[in-house]
């Protein structure tokens, strides 16, 4: 990596958008990026949502305020419009169960 983009990454770590209410932060951004830096430096390059929600729940369990709901899904899409993060769509769509329509499909009883 050359100098001017080591400086041009650094700048955009630095240049962070991290939310903040009455001086209070989240450190939804600087975990993920943390994680992904460790991930990085052991030759993973690629963190997929669904294979690293779990561990970022317990870095925000751990390190982040108490809250009833963690959002661990923020800061994969909110660092994308910081410049540090590329979003790809996963092309194979997520298969849903389909519900019964009718009661008797599900095994109800029909009066």
């Amino acid at each position: 990596m050359s100098a001017s983009t080591l400086t041009e990454v650094l700048q955009r770590f630095g240049d962070l958008n991290i939310w903040q209410r009455n001086g209070e932060r989240a450190p939804h951004k600087p975990l993920l990026i943390l994680l992904a830096l460790g991930l990085f430096t052991r030759g993973v390059r690629d963190v997929p949502f669904r294979e690293y929600e779990g561990k970022l729940c317990e870095l925000l369990r751990e390190f982040a305020p108490q809250r009833r709901t963690l959002y661990p899904e923020m800061p994969f899409i909110r660092l994308k419009n910081d410049d540090v993060w590329e979003v790809t769509v996963d092309p194979t769509p997520d298969t849903i169960d389909r519900l019964p329509e009718r009661p008797e499909e599900n095994g109800a009883a029909q009066a």
